[in-house]
């Protein structure tokens, strides 16, 4: 029965396997027998067989109220409440398999999900809820035209020198730096800060040299994540955790 749905696709290149988490969805019409047969082994009614719908994976994932850009090909987030239960609500297969099913059928929303190693018990499992992140950008904080006229050039009237008058917002000498959400991204927990670095830097086209990643905990208390070698999970970083990329 050409029923269960599927979603695939690797969420980063450094993704040792992947396996798919999809919608099952029920057939209310079960149209899969040909015909059906009388005492006698008459044909009393002839069906036609109804082709499945479109996979609609949609009722899986959570509405994200945080409009930035995602980074990473996850899909969407898995709704924790009600808990999603396998066999029930959903069911996973492989990548081929999924590609599969796409073809022959179509959907509308891929959630492809990261196979890893337990840290405590070192069996594969599939992470349905990989680490959902929040980075910020770095600048400066700007002043309105005015406010940076009397800043530049003392109390003088705003009709002076016109023709010298800066057009728009400018940022003072002495702004400080404000930091603004830009983008949002899944990684897995089992993923070192080396490899959430060497994926942003291609993703975002910056030298690797060039950046730094820290970690947000209020506007006065950021810590570098200087160790590459440490796991998300090791650093205790969960969902929805603010890193800030200088």
């Amino acid at each position: 029965e050409a029923s269960e749905t599927a979603g695939s696709g690797f969420l980063y290149s450094a993704t040792p396997g992947a396996d798919v988490c999809f919608a099952r969805q029920h057939n209310t019409s079960d149209n899969n027998n040909q015909c059906l047969l009388g005492a006698n082994g008459n044909i009393l009614l002839h069906l036609n067989p109804q082709k499945p719908g479109a996979i609609d994976n949609q009722p899986l994932v959570t509405q994200e109220p945080v409009k930035a850009t995602s980074l990473t090909l996850e899909g969407g987030r898995l709704k924790r409440a009600p808990q999603l239960i396998h066999g029930r609500d959903y069911e996973m297969v492989p990548e081929p398999v999924w590609r599969a099913l796409y073809h022959w059928y179509g959907a509308n929303l891929a959630l492809p999900r990261p196979v890893i190693k337990n840290s405590k018990t070192d069996i594969p499992e599939l992470e349905l809820f990989p680490r959902y992140l929040l980075f910020l950008r770095q600048q400066p904080a700007t002043r309105t035209q005015q406010s940076n006229i009397w800043v530049n050039m003392g109390m003088m009237s705003l009709r002076m020198f016109p023709q010298h008058l800066p057009r728009g917002n400018v940022p003072s000498p002495n702004a400080p730096l404000k930091r603004v959400l830009a983008y949002t991204g899944c990684f897995s927990r089992m993923q070192t800060i080396k490899e959430i670095h060497e994926y942003l830097s291609q993703r975002l086209r910056i030298k690797e040299e060039d950046m730094r990643l820290w970690l947000y905990n209020s506007e006065n208390y950021l810590t570098l994540l200087d160790d590459e070698d440490h796991k998300l999970e090791y650093l205790k970083i969960q969902d929805e955790q603010h890193l800030v990329i200088e």
